[in-house]
């Protein structure tokens, strides 16, 4: 079986990981002996193939979590392990789970790739990107799930369950104002409400509780902007300066923010 979880909302897909991963060592395999986690971009790639194809221990099934198949630069990898899934040499005992940040984003990478080779009239044979076959084939299984990120309104319909699943309360006008100044950032998002829940301890969460909170994030952003400037790191620098613009910061206060400091 192949599983295929991606999309920009890498929260969402990474609770659906950790739940399918808990819902298999729940029913299957308690000691967590068929249970494996590779990164395709970082890990040996005969290891990634071998632990694919290595049948259970001592058990019906085996879970193999693969990360970053499509992102990373190892082409004979992503070619070997799509000769595997046409060929059909995946043992059915093997539950593989494909995890990728935005596979949309890396095939649409692609695309603009191929149509500058196209463009410049390079005189080579062209050769089949893997990385999209994959991303053809993975996209079109009966267990592929895309994680877009949701807008504000479903964003906080979303929020709104999680905080009463935690046994929190909030109220309208503090759910939208934490919603709205999070930016799409549910990693943000969801460490500001679990903090929240843990200060108001019972208590419904207003206004005034989400300002405190965002108004301490936002300094720690600054810091963390300062970080990034006296380290030479301007690429990280230039990003999160713009984040600050994007959240409606006044050029003159991010710059006593910074001098302050």
């Amino acid at each position: 079986m192949l599983i295929f979880l991606y999309g920009a909302d890498t929260f969402r897909s990474r609770e659906q990981l950790r739940k399918m991963v808990d819902k298999f060592k729940t029913d299957r395999d308690p000691a967590g002996y068929n249970v494996v986690y590779l990164n395709a971009a970082t890990d040996d790639p005969d290891r990634v193939v071998s632990q694919m194809l290595t049948i259970p221990f001592l058990a019906e099934k085996r879970l193999v979590v693969v990360e970053n198949l499509l992102a990373t630069k190892k082409s004979i990898l992503q070619k070997h392990i799509l000769r595997l899934i046409e060929e059909n040499k995946i043992p059915e005992s093997n539950i593989v789970i494909f995890w990728e940040e935005d596979a949309v984003a890396k095939k649409e990478k692609i695309t603009r790739k191929k149509a500058d080779v196209k463009d410049k009239k390079i005189k080579k044979e062209k050769e089949v990107d893997a990385a999209e076959s994959l991303y053809e084939i993975l996209s079109k299984q009966k267990f592929s799930q895309r994680f877009e990120l949701l807008d504000n309104i479903k964003l906080a319909e979303w929020m709104s369950e999680k905080i009463k699943k935690a046994g929190g309360k909030i109220g309208q006008h503090a759910l939208q104002y934490l919603v709205e100044n999070c930016a799409q950032d549910v990693w943000l998002l969801n460490s500001t409400t679990d903090q929240l829940i843990a200060y108001c301890d019972g208590r419904e969460i207003i206004s005034a509780d989400v300002e405190l909170f965002l108004r301490t994030r936002s300094d720690d952003n600054v810091f963390n902007l300062v970080d990034a400037i006296v380290s030479g790191q301007a690429r990280i620098a230039f990003r999160m300066l713009s984040e600050q613009y994007e959240k409606g910061e006044d050029a003159n206060f991010v710059f006593q923010m910074l001098m302050r400091q």
